[in-house]
């Protein structure tokens, strides 16, 4: 209980030492991020070669969501 007071009231001595971790985390969560959206990406090119018709039109599609993704996550995430 002694700890949950401190932190409410900001005296948390461990507060500190963590607060390099959130940067961390959200440095591996952004590539695993880019490394789905290129996997998806190659998938989509593989798609469009490959097929005709309704499921190439899909293809096309997955690979304009797929930048998307990627533009969304670069400039919404803060990373520029």
């Amino acid at each position: 209980m002694r700890g949950v007071l401190r932190a409410v009231e900001g005296r948390d001595p461990y507060r500190p030492h963590c607060a390099h971790l959130g940067g961390k985390g959200f440095n591996r969560a952004f590539r695993t991020i880019l490394a789905a959206d290129f996997s998806s990406f190659i998938a989509a090119l593989v798609l469009y070669t490959l097929t005709v018709g309704d499921v190439r039109g899909f293809a096309f599609f997955l690979g304009l969501a797929t930048l998307l993704n990627v533009v969304t996550t670069y400039f919404f995430t803060g990373r520029w």
